[in-house]
């Protein structure tokens, strides 16, 4: 029931896959060692497949191949590589966009260009539609994010971004370590909070899933996946005064129109 709630609520925010993939295990609050991946081979053939692009689009991405191939000069490489990237995202192509995000990665290895990387790769990775391309794309995300905390370990969202490979991997513990590790650097720290709060849900730790939310919150009022959550937890709490409270915050706010939605129909499922 709660999972197919989830579910639901997640499709209506455009979170399509994250949460359904989460593991069911329990977050407790002890400590566990972490050690982070080791590289893994990211050689792979660029996407040909341009089934759903429209003329025009297919004409530009074209274009900005071959600007590619003909350029010699590394810095028209990168801009060019950047339009063709921002072009296969408006495609939604994740994957394309990132394999050559990653190449100027490879070949730059500035801290700037592999975080990019494994930014893109962890777009993809949201938005996967099978296990064996989320595996991928996590796989290739957690390459790029160790190269870029072996430059700076101290960069908590690029840590935090790769606990989320982590948890709907085979190794969930892992992650979950990392999140807590990085809320003893920083106790307000936004992303390590909001995928705890996730993962205590799908984990049924509703009571924990709110103190999560709270502390976000207290420190990012505007976070307004996380009001939606926290309202989301109340509800199957029995706590409907404070559900109300929370999801009347969202329609009033200037959250994006889905967050909205959602906060909407929860709010019309409780007053009926």
């Amino acid at each position: 029931m709660v999972k197919n709630r989830i579910i639901l609520f997640v499709l209506a925010c455009s979170l399509i896959t994250i949460i359904y993939f989460l593991p069911r295990v329990v977050v407790e609050d002890k400590e566990e060692k972490v050690e982070l991946s080791e590289p893994v081979n990211t050689q792979e053939e660029h996407s040909t497949f341009q089934g759903n692009l429209s003329d025009s689009l297919r004409l530009v991405i074209n274009s900005l191949k071959e600007s590619i191939d003909n350029s010699e000069s590394p810095e028209k490489s990168v801009i060019f590589a950047d339009s063709l990237a921002k072009a296969y995202k408006n495609a939604l192509f994740y994957d394309s966009a990132a394999i050559y995000l990653a190449d100027i990665a490879d070949e730059v290895e500035s801290k700037e260009r592999l975080k990019i990387a494994g930014d893109a790769y962890f777009e993809a990775f949201n938005f996967a539609v099978s296990e064996s391309k989320r595996n991928s794309s996590g796989e290739r995300a957690r390459y790029y994010y160790d190269k870029v905390l072996e430059i700076d370990p101290n960069d908590l969202d690029t840590k935090a971004n790769l606990a989320v490979t982590y948890v709907t991997s085979q190794s969930p513990m892992q992650g979950i370590g990392m999140l807590r590790e990085i809320l003893e650097v920083d106790p307000s720290h936004e992303r390590a909070l909001f995928n705890l709060g996730l993962l205590s849900i799908t984990s049924g730790q509703l009571d924990r899933a709110v103190e999560r939310f709270s502390t976000l919150l207290a420190n990012y009022p505007d976070h307004y996946e996380a009001r939606l959550y926290l309202g989301y937890c109340y509800m199957e709490l029995g706590q409907v005064e404070k559900a109300k409270a929370e999801f009347e915050r969202v329609i009033d706010s200037d959250a994006e129109q889905t967050i909205k939605n959602a906060a909407s129909g929860y709010l019309e499922s409780i007053n009926n």
